[in-house]
């Protein structure tokens, strides 16, 4: 799973779960406060879970009961890409069955799925680089930051978090004749987590300024222009490759 979304653009993610009827999104704890983007969140959960039935509800994780380590709160937090967990279950007094868990909810699922895909195409909901660039080019973006877990006991008897290196990266063939592409990304504005390296500060409501790091290269790797991208949620940005439009071709350089 982390493979998969720090080597894509992917502005919205789900896990599946059973079994109570929920659609869960961060924090995971009570103590982390609310998600910067917890109005958004709670828009995608509520209409999922809608798809899913009038006895379905949409509410943070931590209210249901508190954890840490989801995948949900690692994506939300290293992509800002809405994160959300579908817990699905036949009504009470149901028996649990594969029928009953698997086929009956696959219509469900399959309309629950569209209204995910279909945030992921809102374009208030990711961001937008766009520009031109040689026929054939690669651009890259990357970033690379670290993160924190949540306070635990150490070998040494201490509790305190533990960091770990989050790197993305993701990229786009330039393949039109005329070189213009757009690029549906997330924002490169990361909002700040609750957990620091000296434990759990929560109600966290800022954004890292980390611009993304866009590259064009040749597709043998070589690098012809490297330039840093601020873009904000619901927002463009044109960007100049000028200097990988001039080089491209060039048999001295590289």
């Amino acid at each position: 799973m982390a493979w998969l979304l720090s080597t894509r653009q992917a502005t919205v993610f789900n896990t599946q779960h059973t079994c109570i009827q929920v659609v869960l999104y961060p924090p995971l704890q009570l103590a982390a406060g609310p998600a910067q983007d917890s109005a958004r969140l709670h828009r995608l959960a509520s209409a999922v879970a809608a798809k899913y039935g009038p006895t379905y509800r949409a509410l943070p994780s931590a209210e249901d009961y508190e954890t840490t380590g989801e995948a949900i709160d690692w994506a939300y937090y290293a992509t800002r890409g809405l994160s959300i967990t579908s817990e699905t279950c036949p009504n009470p007094g149901v028996a649990r069955t594969f029928q009953t868990q698997v086929l009956d909810t696959y219509a469900a699922h399959r309309s629950a799925m569209f209204e995910a895909l279909e945030t992921t195409a809102d374009p208030r909901e990711h961001a937008v680089i766009e520009g031109k660039a040689p026929k054939d080019a690669v651009l890259r973006l990357t970033k690379s930051f670290d993160m924190y877990t949540s306070p635990y006991a150490q070998p040494d008897g201490s509790v305190r978090p533990t960091s770990f290196t989050t790197t993305l990266t993701s990229d786009l063939d330039v393949a039109r004749p005329n070189g213009r592409f757009q690029w549906a990304v997330n924002p490169s504005y990361r909002p700040i987590p609750a957990y620091q390296a000296d434990g759990v500060r929560g109600n966290q409501t800022g954004f890292y300024t980390e611009p993304w790091i866009l590259t064009c290269e040749r597709p043998d790797g070589t690098v012809l222009q490297t330039t840093r991208v601020d873009v904000g949620l619901g927002k463009r940005v044109e960007v100049d490759l000028k200097q990988c439009k001039r080089d491209f071709h060039r048999t001295d350089v590289g």
